[in-house]
């Protein structure tokens, strides 16, 4: 519950906020895809060219959307972590 009611937040920031710096690089060079580049992963440029062209739009969301759900994933593993070594209520507090 706390993982969708904090996607649904980072969503609407997403729409309202315009890009960053390093977004727009993001951005711009996802239509230029190379297997590397000099101070980014490749995966980021594959995963936003990928989300918008899925979405069939280049705009802030669609750019942020892979970000959103790996946050998403992420939050869920720090929470199995933190139940599988402690317990439920330390995993809802590491996340």
């Amino acid at each position: 519950m706390l993982i969708f009611a904090l996607s649904i937040v980072r969503v609407i920031f997403a729409t309202m906020l315009g890009l960053t710096y390093d977004e727009t690089y993001i951005a711009v060079m996802s239509h230029h895809l190379s297997m590397g580049y000099v101070d980014h992963p490749s995966m980021a440029m594959a995963l936003s060219a990928l989300s918008q062209f899925l979405a069939g739009d280049d705009g802030n969301l669609a750019l942020r959307l892979p970000a959103i759900a790996l946050f998403g994933g992420t939050t869920w593993l720090v929470y199995r972590i933190g139940a599988f070594l402690f317990d439920e209520q330390s995993g809802f507090y590491a996340c």
